[in-house]
């Protein structure tokens, strides 16, 4: 009993530490926005260790400083500088972004990469947040299309989470005789299915 006691303790003041423990800031002050705009620009530096460490600087600030990265991607003209702000983002996206359009074109960018167990993730959220809204939408028609587009994202993720695990496409195998035994050989594509992602179509390129 004492034993038991003790554990319950213990379970609750760690339940309590968990609650208190600070949130990530959402917005910045000027003393971190100056920093950000700081770290945006080591985005650019000559040195390869410096741009690596304001990539992770920068990742760490996240979620405060969200809008000062989107501002400087959509102004990027170097593509080693857009391609790190784009990553710095992602990486905050599936913890901090509600958007089920931003995180659909992530995961429509992350498929089209070959980079199929991250572009299932991004599309499980979307599926989950278009469905959220289908759900309070009061409008027939956009409920209807939010609906629409919640079952696309979840067919797309079924097949890039299926594409992860299979290697990144279908199974090729041989059947027939061939070799020694003679007889023909056919090489024929087979669909890797499991019970949620049966029917889900491995070659399609829609994303």
């Amino acid at each position: 009993m004492r034993f038991m006691l003790m554990v319950l303790v213990f379970m609750c003041c760690a339940g309590l530490r968990a609650a208190d423990a600070p949130a990530a800031p959402q917005t910045q002050d000027e003393e971190g926005k100056k920093k950000t705009a700081a770290l945006i620009k080591d985005l650019g530096a000559d040195s390869f260790d410096a741009r690596n460490n304001a990539e992770k600087e920068l990742a760490a600030l996240m979620p405060a400083a969200m809008t000062l990265i989107k501002e400087a991607l959509a102004g990027a003209k170097d593509a080693e500088v857009k391609s790190r702000l784009e990553k710095v983002l992602k990486a905050s996206a599936l913890e901090h972004v509600d958007d089920p359009e931003l995180l659909a074109k992530y995961g429509k960018e992350e498929a089209q990469a070959k980079r199929f167990e991250t572009a299932a993730k991004f599309y499980e959220k979307a599926a989950k947040l278009y469905a959220q809204k289908a759900a309070k939408a009061e409008v027939a028609e956009t409920k209807k299309e939010l609906e629409t587009k919640a079952e696309l994202a979840s067919t797309r993720q079924k097949r890039a989470r299926i594409l992860a695990k299979s290697g990144g496409g279908p199974k090729v195998v041989i059947q027939g005789g061939g070799g020694d035994a003679g007889g023909m050989v056919v090489i024929s594509t087979v669909e890797v299915s499991d019970d949620s992602g049966a029917g889900v179509d491995l070659k399609s390129e829609d994303w």
